[in-house]
């Protein structure tokens, strides 16, 4: 545990599931590229910096905030007479590699696609970070809701919550920011704030993910290893070795 006056963000979700519009909309300007089809836009995690102006009791508090758009949960292409699988991975090495520190999690799903994926991929970051960090799900794409987005999860929240997708929160959006959608995207924006202040307070204790990582081989040993380590969160050898 360390104490910082910044928020570190870690943005989740499988291919497509619209993490760089997320992180767009917290930035405040396009830092991230979006996907506009099924190719791939966050082979990689990236950190993103923003600043957002809050406030905390009564008074204008600028909140600064690392936000790490992760990597992983790529779509592997089917290989002939065999069903696709999507690889349970995330690269979490370059976070490592600068002692990063993790206060929550912006895990994306869209809204109109949720598939038994999503809850694999949900259960998979849970049982990595959950217990240490709040999950929170964004469901995004949720630009055609008429009128209040939050409509959205009135009719399918329990829907959620019945696959396994309930977290802490959660956040109803829309990642497009034309003029068509302005209000929407604003509305959105206020939302992902809502939940980074709610983490946010001076002289909180944050949490590593390298303790957090340590204490999940600790308790797992049997499942990870040097190797598991390497291939599940994209680490260097000597990365791996430093967990176990």
């Amino acid at each position: 545990m360390a104490n910082s006056p910044d928020l570190s963000v870690l943005v989740m979700g499988e291919t497509g599931s619209g993490k760089s519009s997320v992180v767009n909309l917290l930035v405040g300007k396009n830092v991230a590229e979006v996907s506009s089809g099924a190719s791939v836009c966050t082979p990689k995690t990236i950190k993103h910096e923003a600043t957002i102006a809050i406030e905390v009791e009564g008074q204008e508090t600028q909140m600064r905030v690392h936000i790490w758009e992760v990597g992983g949960f790529n779509q592997p292409e089917a290989k002939p007479g065999k069903t696709p699988t999507t690889a349970l991975d995330m690269e979490l090495g370059p976070i490592l590699q600068v002692n990063g520190s993790v206060d929550v999690v912006l895990f994306c799903m869209q809204g109109p696609k949720l598939k038994i994926t999503t809850t694999r991929i949900f259960e998979y970051v849970n049982g990595v970070l959950g217990g240490h960090v709040p999950i929170v799900p964004v469901i995004t794409k949720l630009e055609w809701e008429k009128e209040n987005m939050e409509n959205w999860w009135d009719r399918n929240g329990e829907r959620l919550e019945s696959m396994g997708l309930n977290g802490t929160g959660h956040a109803c959006i829309t990642g497009l920011q034309d003029t068509k959608y302005e209000a929407k995207s604003a509305e959105s924006r206020a939302s992902l704030v809502s939940i980074l202040k709610g983490q946010y307070s001076p002289g909180r204790k944050s949490t590593s993910l390298e303790y957090i990582l340590k204490k999940l081989v600790h308790e797992n040993p049997r499942e990870y290893n040097k190797k598991t380590l390497v291939k599940r969160f994209k680490l260097d050898p000597a990365v791996a070795k430093r967990l176990l």
